[in-house]
Parts: C-alpha cells; structure tokens; sequence
C-alpha cells in the first residue's frame, strides 16, 4: 500500500521495502 503511494523516487522505494519487509 505504501509503496504504491510513494511510488517515485529511489530512496522512498527503498524504504517503502524496507518497512514491507518489517510488517511481512
């Protein structure tokens, strides 16, 4: 859902699977 959302930028991908990574 994040990721979707901060869908733009390297940094924001990087973290959005990072925190997908932390809640799966």
């Amino acid at each position: 859902m994040l990721c979707s959302v901060a869908h733009t930028g390297i940094y924001l991908r990087f973290m959005c699977v990072v925190v997908q990574s932390l809640i799966i």
